[in-house]
């Protein structure tokens, strides 16, 4: 267990190995949200990847700048982050 530092919800985060995590984290949270998340489902997230052994945080950059994350993977062959949105159809991409 580890503290990492940012405000977002477990199902807007990938790992990609024992050490690195990639989260779609809200560019701001209003009060409740951690208790009730759909009141962050029109707040975009910034994507970033997440050292679990130092805590740094590298922002990714995203070509459009207002998604919400809904769920995320990461396709390590394709060296890929791959992410829904909650409201956009499709299936998104970033390289890492």
């Amino acid at each position: 267990r580890r503290l990492l530092n940012v405000s977002t919800w477990a199902d807007k985060c990938a790992f990609s190995d024992e050490r690195y995590i990639y989260c779609g984290v809200p560019v701001q949270l209003q009060k409740g949200a951690g208790f009730a998340p759909e009141i962050a489902d029109n707040i975009p997230d910034n994507l970033v990847k997440i050292d679990t052994k130092t805590g740094i945080q590298v922002p990714l950059t995203l070509e459009q700048k207002d998604h919400v994350v809904d769920s995320m993977f990461i396709n390590k062959d394709e060296g890929k982050l791959f992410f829904t949105d909650k409201n956009k159809s499709g299936l998104f991409e970033v390289a890492i």
